[in-house]
């Protein structure tokens, strides 16, 4: 989770930059070099304005790194936890 916050700092500002620049005619390489970034060619960047929310919503199919780890440690524990009670054993805390 830590990494996934720290990428989200460099990831916000490509957005932001990506915002500022978007009707500037810059192709993808352009604007990640606008950004400072021009190395994050399959970084996933989401969109500017899902940054920083308190909540987001099912239907954000691209939110920060941090909210998609999130995500998939909370299905990852819902797994283990529906394995435990399958199989009988309890899951300690």
């Amino acid at each position: 989770m830590a990494a996934a916050v720290a990428f989200d700092g460099p990831g916000r500002e490509i957005a932001r930059v990506h915002d500022k620049h978007l009707y500037a005619g810059l192709d993808h390489v352009a604007a990640l070099t606008a950004a400072g970034f021009p190395e994050a060619g399959k970084w996933p960047i989401a969109d500017a304005s899902l940054y920083g929310l308190s909540h987001y919503s099912d239907w954000d199919t691209r939110p920060p790194l941090e909210e998609q780890v999130r995500r998939l440690a909370e299905r990852q524990d819902a797994h283990i936890a529906k394995v435990a009670r399958l199989s009988g054993a309890t899951v300690g805390s």
